[in-house]
């Protein structure tokens, strides 16, 4: 069983046999090793929760070392319960809606985890939540020739190959090259604007964002601006000079 284990990781290069034993590569490392930090691999995804939109009050962390799976995994945890859900009964049944495509958001971090450039020692992949928005951000900008501009009319270039062709592997990289094309369309499908790609200093960001300034009226916004943790009914009724049931309304919404 360990030997058809290692002819298997052996096939898809994620290590190989030196002196008799098969030793994983930093891709196979990254994938399968159950303790990655023994190979000194920068690899940290930082997931924040932000009470504002400005990232400074944080409403609930997680930094993950683990491998690329399980970072995937956590990460979709992480999503689902930081993010609002919004549940309405159709016919006899209950269908609940999250603010983004949890799919786009995915797509997202895979491409963040297979082409971050890991030189980088000094900086983490960072997966930051906001009231109107989504940011994942990776150390390293595009490969040349690639620009912003054309990533969806070039071919793919990899920064790390052998990564990429483990992922291909998965069921989270199916279609090599297409990832940016299936990003926008399950945005669109969520009647969100399209994602927005970007390069600042040694990083490549991809924001997405949802339509929050679209359904809270001016009070929510304000109040979401305010940085109050916490607040009762009365005060909120004080605050806006409003009526217990508006109150009640604005701060169940």
């Amino acid at each position: 069983k360990s030997k058809g284990l290692t002819q298997v990781l052996s096939a898809i290069n994620a290590g190989d046999f030196q002196d008799g034993e098969f030793k994983l590569n930093n891709s196979g490392a990254l994938f399968f090793a159950k303790d990655v930090s023994k190979f000194n691999i920068s690899h940290e995804v930082k997931m924040v929760r932000f009470f504002d939109y400005d990232g400074v009050k944080t409403f609930e962390k997680t930094f993950i070392n683990s491998s690329i799976l399980k970072i995937l995994k956590e990460a979709e945890i992480f999503f689902y319960k930081t993010t609002s859900a919004i549940s309405e009964v159709k016919g006899f049944k209950r269908q609940t809606n999250y603010e983004y495509p949890f799919e786009a958001i995915r797509e997202a971090l895979v491409n963040a985890l297979a082409h971050r450039d890991y030189t980088i020692q000094t900086a983490s992949i960072t997966f930051y939540i906001y009231p109107d928005r989504i940011e994942i951000k990776s150390p390293g900008r595009l490969v040349y020739p690639l620009k912003v501009s054309e990533l969806e009319e070039n071919k793919p270039i990899h920064r790390n190959e052998t990564l990429s062709r483990i992922f291909s592997k998965t069921i989270y990289m199916e279609h090599v090259g297409t990832g940016i094309k299936r990003m926008k369309d399950e945005m669109k499908r969520f009647g969100l604007e399209e994602p927005e790609f970007t390069e600042s200093g040694e990083f490549f960001k991809v924001t997405f964002r949802n339509n929050v300034n679209d359904i809270l009226n001016d009070r929510q916004r304000i109040f979401l601006k305010s940085n109050i943790d916490e607040i009762t009914t009365q005060e909120y009724m004080d605050m806006f000079e409003i009526s217990r049931n508006t109150a009640v309304k604005d701060l169940n919404q």
